[in-house]
């Protein structure tokens, strides 16, 4: 059963990665219908294309998060292109931060 009273998660420097696994355990978190995550901060994490694919498939069905934190990363064009391919199928999300990648 999801935390239906969290509102922001903030994993900013916790050395993710390319660890698909743990960026697995968040996109499926945030993939759930009801959860109520409006702020995801994951800003100098050395995340890379996999596991941003990862989050983007996440996107496609999230309602709830309003602003997502992935600056300071190693996301590259094929990364940022999977990860725009469940973007483009989220409506909700009002902030993204992808600056310095």
């Amino acid at each position: 059963m999801p935390n239906r009273s969290l509102k922001v998660i903030n994993f900013e420097k916790n050395r993710i990665g390319p660890k698909v696994s743990l960026l697995q355990a968040i996109a499926d978190y945030i993939a759930q219908d009801d959860i109520v995550l409006e702020f995801l901060f994951l800003s100098h994490n050395k995340i890379v294309g996999p596991g941003l694919a990862k989050l983007g498939d996440a996107l496609k069905t999230n309602r709830s998060l309003k602003k997502l934190n992935l600056s300071y990363n190693l996301i590259d064009e094929a990364g940022l292109k999977e990860f725009s391919d469940g973007l483009r199928e989220n409506y909700f999300l009002e902030e993204l931060d992808l600056k310095n990648n």
